[in-house]
């Protein structure tokens, strides 16, 4: 029971939302390729459809009819908004006091590097 109502909820949803509504209009293509048939009994159903939806609508005694056609005219409004307000942050920059310290550090910069730190290096790990 759930099954039917859901799909019965989804199918009210997709043919009030979107162009499926026009699959209710197939009764009158049928009643349409009848009429057609008997006005001349040669027509194929490759025809009907290229002459009523390939070619350019053309004015003809039956252009009412032709318009009454599935995806012939679409009549359904259909917009969906969606509104999204985002909130309004301010950032608020506090200024710090800035204090500067400066420290006489000596630094002895030679380009002189003792061969001893070098072979460091390349020693294998020791355990603890």
């Amino acid at each position: 029971m759930k099954k039917i109502i859901a799909i019965l909820l989804l199918s009210i949803h997709l043919i009030a939302t979107t162009e499926l509504y026009q699959l209710l209009k197939l009764p009158i293509l049928v009643e349409h390729l009848i009429e057609h048939k008997m006005q001349d009994n040669n027509i194929t159903i490759f025809e009907f459809f290229s002459m009523h939806y390939a070619l350019e609508d053309v004015r003809d005694a039956d252009y009412e009819r032709d318009m009454q056609l599935p995806f012939k005219t679409h009549n359904h409004i259909n917009q969906v908004d969606c509104n999204v307000n985002l909130p309004q942050y301010s950032l608020n920059v506090i200024t710090l006091p800035t204090i500067i310290q400066q420290h006489n550090t000596p630094v002895y910069r030679s380009l002189f590097i003792h061969s001893v730190y070098l072979s460091t290096i390349w020693q294998p790990p020791k355990t603890c």
